[in-house]
């Protein structure tokens, strides 16, 4: 059992459904809670999102066996059949679709599994390929919360675009941070990263402090559109300070303690901005 949970990455797993819940939980405002549907879309959603980290597992056990980190894993070193990965991924991505067609509705269904496969199958190999992968792994990591809004909603309103962006921006100077941090790692797996020829840092603290500067622009597009007040406004000037911090500590003297520490904040950045979006409406 051990083996199978670690298949589903429960960490991000974790924050996926969490920004699912942010999306759901938004786009039911003014109207009544329905817990019977947001519980058939959390697990619809949250068995397809652990199906397509299985699946990742599977597509990457060679490469993951090159890396210290993740050599330990269930695939690479051999403590589980690559086809129980496989077989386990798709089961998740089918029981989660079910539940989605039957329980939910077809909107919900059809971003859950663009997600699922812009993720195992674009995403994933295009690691391979160019360090543009970090950009485009952006789109299946912001897409839970337009899967959230759909599955409340049947639709996905303007207002839930402006969330979105958050979401995805946040994971460039998060995931930049972490490439750095095991550049040696990617590098020697074959992986394609902005930091592979990095020695210095100067790159990617230049890319992580503009991208940065552009998630706290859009950090307020929320309540430039009207979707959040004051509260979230004032919340959100002192959670970019904080982030752009430790982002500019960095950028002066990149070092694997400054970007462990871009690293942390970065995690902080999502949890604080839900919980600011949802006190807006609470206040």
């Amino acid at each position: 059992m051990k083996l199978f949970i670690e298949l589903i990455k429960p960490r991000i797993l974790s924050l996926s459904m969490m920004t699912m819940t942010l999306g759901y939980s938004v786009a039911r405002v003014g109207e009544s809670f329905d817990f019977v549907l947001y519980m058939w879309t959390f697990l619809g959603v949250g068995l397809s999102s652990a199906g397509a980290a299985a699946l990742n597992h599977g597509l990457e056990y060679k490469f993951d066996a090159l890396m210290e980190r993740t050599k330990d894993r269930p695939l690479p070193s051999g403590k589980m059949a690559i086809w129980k990965a496989y077989a386990f991924g798709f089961f998740l991505v089918l029981i989660g679709s079910l539940f989605l067609v039957f329980f939910v509705n077809l909107l919900c269904l059809y971003l859950c599994l663009g997600t699922v496969f812009m993720y195992a199958f674009v995403y994933t190999p295009l690691k391979r390929i160019s360090w543009i992968n970090t950009y485009i792994g952006t789109i299946p990591g912001a897409m839970p919360i337009l899967c959230g809004w759909a599955g409340a909603k049947g639709v996905l309103s303007d207002s839930v675009w402006s969330f979105f962006l958050v979401i995805a921006v946040w994971q460039l100077p998060h995931f930049f941070s972490i490439a750095w941090m095991y550049k040696e790692s990617y590098k020697n797996a074959g992986f394609k990263m902005l930091t592979n020829s990095d020695t210095t840092g100067r790159l990617t603290s230049c890319h992580i402090i503009v991208y940065s500067f552009v998630l706290a622009g859009i950090s307020f597009l929320p309540y430039i559109t009207g979707s959040l007040g004051n509260s979230y406004a004032i919340s959100m000037v002192f959670l970019n300070v904080f982030f752009l911090y430790f982002c500019f500590k960095f950028l002066f003297s990149p070092s694997m303690k400054t970007a462990k520490k871009v690293l942390r904040s970065s995690i902080i950045y999502p949890l604080l901005f839900m919980v600011f979006v949802l006190l807006d409406f609470v206040i």
